[in-house]
């Protein structure tokens, strides 16, 4: 958090078998501006556990490059919990997620994708923190394959794709007789 109440947390991450260093992915946290982190461990003693807490740490969130086309946010009405996720890459704008007050938490941008008219639509949630996106180019003519499947981390690293093509060839190669033309 901006103060050393934290206020928030991350989800649990078990470390491995025999114990070890966790990497955690956090998001959420507001450009330009500097935030504490602490650490919270619990062992998995006999009697039900142990809670220890790390040092406090200190760091500054980095400014977003100003390649990046971000979208510009205001809000209304009275705050309200959670984020909102804004699908904007057939405007030309990264697609964002965004607190109560219009301020941007988390975006993906690819520039391959935008050097090759594609982009981010639909961009949704998925139940293990990654997000799944349709990396499509309707907007340009047509080339093979025009349409990707993307599943990507919280970071923006592409942990799988599947494109129209590749489809197209596992359909036919188990014998369908038909073809995806774009995903939904």
């Amino acid at each position: 958090g901006l103060e050393t109440t934290y206020g928030r947390m991350t989800s649990a991450t078990p470390a491995p078998a025999g114990g070890g260093p966790v990497s955690i992915l956090v998001a959420g946290m507001l450009a330009n501006s500097p935030y504490h982190m602490q650490a919270q461990v619990t062992t998995q003693d006999t009697g039900g556990g142990s809670v220890i807490y790390d040092i406090d740490h200190t760091f500054q969130t980095g400014t977003p490059d100003s390649s990046i086309n971000l979208p510009t946010c205001s809000a209304t009405g009275p705050a309200r919990p959670g984020v909102e996720l804004l699908n904007l890459g057939d405007k030309g704008l990264a697609s964002a997620a965004v607190d109560s007050a219009g301020n941007i938490l988390w975006w993906y941008y690819n520039p391959e994708d935008t050097a090759t008219g594609r982009y981010a639509f639909p961009i949704k949630p998925l139940f293990n923190g990654n997000f799944i996106a349709n990396i499509t180019n309707w907007s340009v003519p047509k080339v093979a394959p025009s349409n990707f499947l993307r599943e990507i981390s919280l970071d923006g690293t592409t942990v799988r794709e599947l494109s129209d093509t590749d489809l197209n060839t596992a359909l036919a190669a188990k014998g369908f007789g038909v073809s995806a033309l774009y995903f939904d």
